[in-house]
């Protein structure tokens, strides 16, 4: 592995290791609920670990689970989940069972092989490369197998986002001058762009400015590896 992308792994590894919030923690375990021992891993990710904050927010994570058909009872489930990954549910928890407040969050079901599938140079749609080149905390993993696979799996999300986004970049063949913001912001804008459901532009602005000396050295690691 060159030091370029050990130091993108550590980056990322740092990040999944943060301790979740117990609101978090109380989301995953009713994920894991639903999908069974199908769950290999629970990411955060988005608006409210971004802010810090969940107050009013929609909490966003992604279940990595080992197949469909283990994870749903339904076949109608299992079926539409593999056609068109992932699959998206809303949920509302109310308060009770050690929970001070009611909780709202959206969360995804893929595989563990088509999450990967989708952060590698292989991929071009956006949906886990433009969302896993940001901070992400792993809330549960199975074991340290399911650990070592989303932490590979998030550092390809890095390389591809970089690869991708430097494309979206002004300029004229090989003369193309950019800074770290420049890259960031524009390959958001129109990562996002192409999303069926588009965020706000001061929401995709606030991506990089949330955190720009992290973004600054992980292109910079990535753009010596690519």
């Amino acid at each position: 592995m060159s030091s370029h992308r050990e130091d993108i792994r550590r980056t990322v590894a740092r990040e999944l290791s943060r301790v979740a919030p117990d609101d978090a923690r109380a989301i995953a375990d009713e994920i894991g609920r639903r999908h069974g021992g199908a769950v290999a891993a629970v990411l955060y990710y988005g608006s409210c670990l971004r802010k810090k904050s969940i107050d009013g927010g929609v909490l966003d994570f992604y279940a990595l689970v080992d197949s469909y058909a283990a994870a749903y009872r339904s076949p109608l489930m299992t079926l539409s989940n593999a056609v068109l990954p992932p699959n998206a549910f809303y949920v509302e928890l109310p308060a009770g069972d050690g929970r001070p407040r009611g909780l709202r969050f959206k969360y995804n079901v893929i595989t563990t092989a088509d999450f990967a599938r989708g952060a590698s140079r292989n991929s071009l749609h956006a949906i886990i490369w433009g969302r896993f080149s940001q901070p992400t905390v792993l809330v549960h993993a199975r074991d340290e197998v399911a650990r070592a696979t989303v932490t590979a799996a998030l550092v390809d999300a890095v390389l591809t986002a970089v690869a991708h986004m430097v494309v979206f970049l002004p300029g004229d063949g090989d003369d193309v001058r950019f800074t770290s913001e420049d890259l960031w912001q524009s390959g958001f804008r129109e990562t996002y762009s192409s999303e069926f459901r588009t965020e706000r532009p001061e929401t995709i602005a606030e991506l990089y400015c949330a955190n720009p000396d992290r973004y600054d050295e992980i292109a910079a690691a990535a753009l010596r590896v690519l």
